[in-house]
């Protein structure tokens, strides 16, 4: 499951919608970039396509502490570790169930038979369904089982013993069973099926950074108010290009990674240079992993062309154009 906690709005129209989350140190690795799999010796390629924090962020680590308590494989604990009690995997997610829409492959961490594979459930989950989830399991040759978890209906693409190799399709990211946003659950056992940790038993070929750094995943723009819209925050509908003047226009950012003081600033550019903001959002103490920033406008009355610029401490990561008719 991938836990969220959601935030209402804040002064000037601005919120953020975050998963309690805390940062933690940067843990390090001794595992070397290249990637050499064999029969009796499980490693790990990183089974989403692109990039950390743009295409995806890690939201979720395993829980090492056998009891009620919380563990992460950095030694955080408590409110610090990156995990929820009883997490027996890694959760990957992506920025929005538009995303998901668009498809985002998941592929083989490494070689083997499949052995279990469920397709057809339900797939745009915001709350935990148990025991619904789209999956699809592989059978390593040193006997170790990978479970690729709440997949995206229709899409898996393999069959049972079929022998996939790393890289391989299995089939994309969903939000099936017990999920509450798109995401990949990434579950490693060994033989006898007792839970491993692919951090912490330095599984992985190339592992991202604990602490990843800040980057936009996604942004659009609505018309308000929003509670005319289903799920405006994970599930976007078609966004619009042109306002009338008095419109509420209402931004949204989804942004991946980060540390805390950091922040996200959104700002409208208009016709006779006209500015309004910027209207910064801090990232509070703990720091979020995927976190959805949003700020609401009323549109001037002047005609033209218009831009919303998103910015991460200062700096520009995308600028949006749009008309007010």
């Amino acid at each position: 499951m991938f836990r969220h906690s959601w935030a209402l709005a804040l002064a000037l129209g601005c919120g953020a919608d975050k998963p309690a989350a805390p940062s933690a140190d940067t843990a390090t690795s001794s595992v070397e970039p290249t990637c050499v799999d064999t029969d009796d010796a499980l490693r790990l390629a990183w089974p989403l396509p692109g990039t950390d924090t743009i295409d995806w962020v890690t939201v979720q680590h395993v829980d090492l502490d056998p009891g009620p308590g919380l563990a992460d494989h950095t030694g955080a604990t408590g409110e610090a570790a990156k995990t929820y009690d009883g997490h027996n995997g890694v959760d990957i997610g992506i920025s929005s169930f538009r995303r998901m829409d668009q498809g985002v492959d998941v592929l083989a961490a490494a070689g083997g038979e499949v052995i279990e594979i469920v397709d057809g459930q339900p797939d745009r989950n915001t709350t935990c369904v148990e025991g619904a989830d789209n999956r699809v399991v592989v059978r390593h040759p040193s006997g170790h089982v990978l479970l690729y978890l709440h997949l995206r209906t229709g899409s898996v693409s393999v069959d049972v013993g079929d022998v996939v190799q790393a890289g391989d399709v299995l089939g994309q990211v969903g939000s099936s069973g017990c999920s509450d946003h798109p995401h990949l659950h990434l579950g490693v056992e060994t033989a006898d099926r007792v839970v491993l940790d692919p951090f912490r038993d330095a599984l992985w070929c190339d592992p991202p950074p604990y602490d990843s750094p800040m980057n936009l995943m996604e942004s659009w723009l609505l018309a308000g108010p929003s509670e005319q819209y289903a799920n405006p925050i994970q599930d976007p509908p078609s966004e619009q290009v042109a306002f009338d003047p008095g419109d509420e226009l209402l931004a949204y950012a989804v942004v991946g990674g980060g540390t805390t003081g950091q922040s996200v600033a959104a700002t409208l550019e208009g016709p006779d240079e006209t500015r309004i903001g910027p209207f910064p959002i801090e990232v509070g103490e703990p720091a979020w992993r995927l976190s959805t920033w949003w700020w609401s406008f009323s549109l001037p009355s002047q005609p033209g062309p218009w831009s919303l610029e998103l910015t991460i401490d200062g700096e520009v990561v995308e600028s949006r154009a749009f008309e007010v008719r």
